[in-house]
């Protein structure tokens, strides 16, 4: 938590201006793995073909693209980071966007949207998997239908043209960050669930 944290506007600025992102923009960060079916970056492109053409301005900033959203470049600014493992790229990925996309299929936890709402960043995921219930959805995070390309598209939509719902779902996104996610409060945790069983073995 003290890595990821919501920036200050000039830091959301120097994110955007370090990653080559136009200051008009209303950025839409992804991972991207078309290599993984069970990430959902086939559903983001779907998604993407289907938001109305009359929004704001857009740019993609997606992580491991491998050119897979170069489609876009004539209506949306594309920033394909590729394999990201340098902290700050990350930070700035998180600092620079305005919501975070996380449609997967399947997800055990789910680091990335955890992180996103670190940086007080609100996270669109699909239910049947952890997400919903790591994002704290519907209060914090937005939760699609699985597989529902079209209710994604509608999602998205609905935050690219809502920044007050941006920025409530992404303070929410970041209390629940602090209350569930602080490796403090996860150690302290560990520490109580051994202690009972030591205890419990040496009550047997």
């Amino acid at each position: 938590l003290n890595l990821f944290r919501p920036p200050t506007a000039s830091e959301a600025a120097a994110a955007r201006q370090r990653l080559g992102i136009r200051p008009d923009r209303v950025v839409i960060a992804f991972r991207a793995a078309p290599e993984n079916v069970f990430k959902g970056s086939e559903a983001v492109m779907r998604a993407l073909s289907l938001l109305p053409r009359r929004l704001p301005p857009l740019c993609l900033l997606s992580t491991q693209g491998e050119q897979q959203c170069l489609g876009w470049v004539r209506r949306h600014q594309v920033v394909e980071l590729g394999w990201v493992d340098d902290p700050q790229v990350m930070l700035d990925t998180y600092h620079a966007a305005d919501f975070f996309v996380m449609p997967s299929r399947a997800e055990a936890f789910g680091m990335m949207a955890i992180e996103a709402m670190a940086c007080g960043r609100p996270v669109i995921v699909m239910d049947e998997t952890s997400l919903p219930e790591v994002t704290a959805a519907p209060e914090c995070g937005l939760v699609v239908p699985q597989g529902d390309v079209k209710a994604l598209a509608t999602a998205m939509t609905r935050l690219i043209l809502d920044p007050a719902e941006r920025e409530a779902r992404g303070r929410a996104g970041r209390a629940v960050a602090e209350a569930r996610y602080d490796e403090r409060h996860f150690a302290a945790g560990l520490g109580r669930l051994y202690r009972g069983a030591v205890a419990r073995r040496a009550g047997a």
